[in-house]
């Protein structure tokens, strides 16, 4: 009885001990943080802009006060005529980050994507633009020529067609009455579309007048002058040649240039080149040397 009595008593004690050691141990708590929902919000400006320009792609994200988001912001331009995206990686900084670019001419849709930190998810936004292209137009190349007394220079005026350029152009060529500036062929047909690269050319004939009349009779006045014999009929061979020169001057067309014309003296003259398409109208400077 004394046995049994002793080996309850110990075995209580034992799990009286065991249940002591068991609460005595401090409680481990798991603590659950739940990352919040921020808002982004995508600014594109300008919503529309010209071929070549660019537009600035502004995101903020907004949460709670005590918690700045952080993290980054991947860009993603996608075309609508399917060439290749843009894309970009900018980092937040203070809850906001831009990004520059210049896209392609049409329709474009932008994506901005939250990568999300520690206290918020990821999160993205999306937003449209449009790149209007140039219009059509053209342009034209001229270049500093030289030529000598009595001579006639053909040359080719290079014609540069612009987004498609597709119209007849007509030109034209003021230059002073000392020379002699014309297009055989007056205007140039685009008859197809042509790239920006693509060149072409129309006639442009320059002359330098060589006045033989005037060579002649300086050379007439010279000979009759060494004669006394003839001075008396120099002053109207003279007043006659006076006569058939303003006769000659003023043309026998009706752009005088039919007529004779007086030597070009020599010098840098100056002659305008005009391109006019409709309602384009592109002018360019002519260096013209006659030596």
């Amino acid at each position: 009885m004394k046995i049994n009595s002793t080996f309850r008593i110990l075995a209580s004690l034992a799990l009286l001990q065991a249940f002591h050691a068991t609460w005595a141990q401090p409680a481990k708590l798991a603590q659950i943080v739940l990352q919040a929902t921020p808002v982004v919000t995508l600014t594109v400006t300008p919503t529309t802009v010209s071929s070549g320009s660019s537009a600035r792609f502004d995101v903020s994200i907004s949460g709670v006060p005590a918690a700045i988001p952080t993290g980054s912001i991947s860009y993603v331009l996608k075309p609508a005529s399917g060439s290749a995206p843009l894309t970009s990686v900018v980092s937040l900084f203070d809850g906001a980050a831009s990004w520059t670019t210049s896209p392609p001419a049409g329709d474009y849709t932008i994506s901005a994507v939250y990568s999300g930190d520690t206290n918020y998810r990821a999160q993205s936004a999306s937003s449209t633009g449009t790149v209007t292209a140039p219009p059509p137009d053209f342009d034209f190349s001229v270049s500093t020529l030289t030529i000598r007394q009595g001579q006639t220079w053909t040359g080719i005026v290079q014609v540069n067609p612009i987004n498609g350029f597709a119209q007849t152009v007509t030109f034209a060529c003021a230059a002073p009455l000392a020379l002699g500036c014309s297009f055989p062929t007056t205007s140039y047909s685009f008859a197809q579309p042509n790239a920006s690269s693509s060149t072409t050319g129309i006639p442009l004939t320059v002359t330098a007048y060589p006045g033989q009349f005037t060579s002649a009779s300086l050379l007439m006045l010279t000979f009759l002058s060494r004669s006394r014999k003839w001075r008396k009929l120099r002053r109207w061979i003279c007043i006659a040649l006076g006569s058939v020169s303003l006769f000659a001057i003023s043309g026998c067309g009706t752009s005088g240039n039919a007529g004779w014309q007086p030597i070009t003296p020599k010098g840098k003259y100056q002659a305008t080149i005009t391109g006019v398409s409709g309602s384009l109208i592109h002018t360019k400077q002519l260096t013209i040397i006659v030596e």
